[in-house]
């Protein structure tokens, strides 16, 4: 038979209304009453009802997290660090993975975390344009995104200043003598792929560094495309001495692209990344790149989320812009005579 607060109630000798502000975490209880409360509840293994209490409150202490691909290991590391930051302030968390089919799957998904009753959703998957997000405009639920932006002016975001991550990298790279510097970009729909892309077309005007369209090509963020996108460049008439990629992913497949070829890194050709993901630490990768600071800037959102928009209910918009930090490590040296 299922456990009621009537029975924690009876067995602990205090008033319903005792164990409710108990389990609800309320003010005046005793300590000593709120101990012995908490020790029949753990004894008679009590469960509470969570449905009939959100049709109560209109809360579900649930959170819905979209990502676009969790085999990425950035979104796995930022998923971890948003399920554990949430369950320290009492929510669940549903993950959701698009992979990377931002259109008709993040659509069924918003549909499905309604259904849920989830008081708000973190993004990690949008695009710069999201129709698909109306809809949570219209039922009023709140959210936000992170590492990746809407364009509205509005909207909530924790990210990073990914046009000056980009140029400093860029900098770094010219400050070794690379003046023929490929890069690697993601799909011009994502702001991560646009802010990059500025960053590394105004460095590359500003420090003089060949212009050649041949030089840019896009890896869609997929270690597949980044690969063909490697081989590319180094099948170029003139090689690129360094490669820039968008994302550490893709310089991971750019860097296995270049062994392939019998190249050394850095001492033929450098590799540069973006994010700094942990996997590019590793001992036997040591991978050159910009941090992007992923787990404080999960751990940011998810606290800014839930303070300002699942508790208090503010108005103001949540707009971070984190400072990217250079990562130098083994895979860029200078330029080669």
């Amino acid at each position: 038979m299922k456990v009621t607060i009537e029975d924690i109630a009876k067995v602990a000798s205090v008033s319903v209304s005792t164990v409710s502000r108990v389990l609800n975490n309320k003010k005046y209880v005793s300590e000593d009453t709120r101990k012995k409360v908490l020790e029949v509840v753990k004894e008679l293994d009590y469960r509470p009802d969570n449905i009939a209490r959100s049709m109560i409150t209109k809360r579900t202490n649930t959170i819905g997290l979209v990502i676009p691909d969790l085999t990425n290991p950035f979104y796995a590391e930022t998923s971890k660090v948003i399920v554990d930051v949430a369950r320290e302030y009492g929510f669940s968390t549903i993950i959701c993975n698009t992979d990377n089919q931002s259109g008709l799957r993040q659509e069924e998904y918003i549909d499905t975390l309604q259904q849920k009753r989830v008081d708000g959703i973190i993004f990690g998957s949008v695009r710069t344009k999201e129709q698909s997000l109306n809809k949570l405009n219209a039922a009023d639920i709140p959210y936000i995104t992170y590492h990746r932006r809407l364009e509205e002016d509005d909207s909530n975001f924790v990210v990073s200043d990914d046009i000056n991550g980009i140029y400093n990298a860029v900098e770094y790279l010219a400050s070794l003598g690379h003046q023929h510097i490929g890069y690697i970009s993601g799909p011009r729909c994502f702001s991560t792929s646009t802010e990059r892309l500025r960053g590394f077309l105004k460095a590359r005007k500003d420090f003089s560094i060949k212009s050649d369209p041949q030089l840019i090509k896009d890896g869609g963020y997929s270690e597949e495309q980044a690969w063909e996108a490697t081989q590319e460049l180094l099948e170029l008439k003139i090689r690129p001495t360094a490669i820039l990629a968008a994302n550490d992913l893709m310089a991971l497949s750019a860097l296995d692209c270049c062994l392939s070829f019998d190249l050394s890194v850095p001492d033929d050709i450098s590799i540069m990344g973006y994010d700094d993901i942990t996997l590019s630490s590793h001992a036997r990768i040591n991978l050159t790149t910009v941090s992007v600071k992923p787990k404080i800037m999960a751990k940011k959102a998810t606290k800014l989320f839930i303070e300002k928009k699942l508790k208090k209910s503010e108005e103001k918009a949540i707009q971070v812009t984190l400072e990217p930090k250079l990562t130098i490590r083994k895979t860029t040296a200078s330029k080669s005579n």
